[in-house]
């Protein structure tokens, strides 16, 4: 094989491997960066008012994530209900808890119409 198939075939790996390990760290979002650059965007220039949004945020966060889940639907809806929320709302976690709720609400009535 020659040094430019085997330099192209490495790229690729490479090219792969940076895919992969990019939608890991997606999927693995750190919440508190998030937060604080949201906060920071919103009130870039009240530090009281960015100070209450991280607080309002982190507890949000922190509520949503003790939260039982809801026993009457499966876990799979529980799963794309978050990521559709998460898309939805990706830098504001008070809308992301809005959203389950809204959406889990509504497959519940519609799975009791069935």
């Amino acid at each position: 094989m020659s040094l430019k198939k085997i330099a192209s075939v490495l790229s690729c790996i490479t090219g792969i491997c940076g895919l992969l390990l990019a939608g890991s760290l997606y999927a693995q979002e750190d919440p508190d960066i998030i937060i604080q650059e949201r906060c920071a965007t919103e009130w870039p220039h009240n530090a009281r008012m960015r100070a209450a949004c991280v607080e309002q945020q982190e507890k949000v966060l922190d509520k949503s994530l003790s939260s039982p889940v809801d026993p009457r639907l499966p876990l799979q809806d529980h799963t794309l209900l978050r990521e559709k929320c998460a898309r939805d709302w990706p830098d504001d976690f008070r809308m992301r808890a809005r959203c389950m709720e809204e959406q889990i609400a509504e497959k519940r009535m519609h799975r009791e119409r069935e």
